[in-house]
């Protein structure tokens, strides 16, 4: 499967991309920004285009017979986020290689967004209270407007969301690395527990206690659920995988 994006058609004419293995070429080069035993991702100028490439590796591929990739996955989860406002990188190119139905590897590139910096981080340097709470109001916006799509996320960190320095309020964070994102047949609480449980080990000691508070009663209005039983719930959970 290559899916190259045609809005970028004069960058493939101008690399000569026109097979899988054009694709594959490319992992390898520039700067190598993680690593793990499932994926490498490399960032990269491609011409005058800054990209982030990322393979993922398969070695039991087996269990990933005739279903698809993370890299499909993730490019899914982004033509998702689109279609209800949250803003994401755009995806020049997804590609995978199989061998008789069995998958051994699969890239997906995307354009860098300039002037970003993850949440992770953000929260770490000198912001203003109004900055903070702005962050926290439109995240929580944009996850009310995810889970009410019944779209589960199942990695939701800091980490994942990028905040533009030169966006608008309300208009500022990209979403970004979305592999095990899905809309399960039955979204239920439990979905949502986890993507905020999630969050939660991340802002539990980033974020005052009053910005939590803040950003799980903005969230619990646009779900239209108790934000008091939802506080337990995350906290029963929180405990159960993290507190040892």
């Amino acid at each position: 499967m290559l899916y190259l994006n045609n809005e970028y058609q004069n960058l493939w004419d101008a690399l000569d991309i026109q097979s899988l293995m054009d694709i594959h070429d490319l992992s390898g080069k520039g700067i190598l920004v993680s690593a793990s035993s499932t994926s490498k991702v490399w960032k990269q100028m491609l011409s005058t285009t800054s990209i982030y490439l990322k393979q993922y590796f398969y070695p039991h591929s087996w269990s990933f017979f005739l279903r698809q990739s993370r890299a499909r996955s993730e490019w899914n989860s982004y033509v998702f986020f689109q279609t209800i406002g949250i803003a994401c990188p755009p995806v020049l190119c997804c590609a995978e290689q199989r061998h008789f139905g069995r998958l051994i590897w699969a890239i997906i590139i995307t354009q860098e967004i300039p002037n970003t910096q993850n949440l992770y981080n953000l929260f770490q340097s000198n912001l203003l209270p109004t900055q903070r709470l702005d962050i926290i109001y439109e995240l929580a916006d944009q996850l009310g407007s995810l889970h009410t799509q019944h779209f589960s996320h199942r990695d939701f960190k800091l980490r994942n969301i990028l905040w533009q320095s030169t966006g608008l309020p309300g208009h500022a964070l990209y979403w970004i690395d979305c592999p095990r994102g899905h809309r399960p047949l039955y979204f239920s609480q439990h979905d949502i527990v986890k993507d905020l449980t999630d969050l939660y080990a991340h802002a539990s000691f980033l974020w005052q206690p009053l910005e939590w508070k803040e950003f799980i009663e903005k969230y619990s209005a646009i779900m239209q659920i108790s934000s008091i039983h939802l506080q337990k719930a995350i906290m029963h959970r929180y405990q159960k995988k993290h507190v040892h």
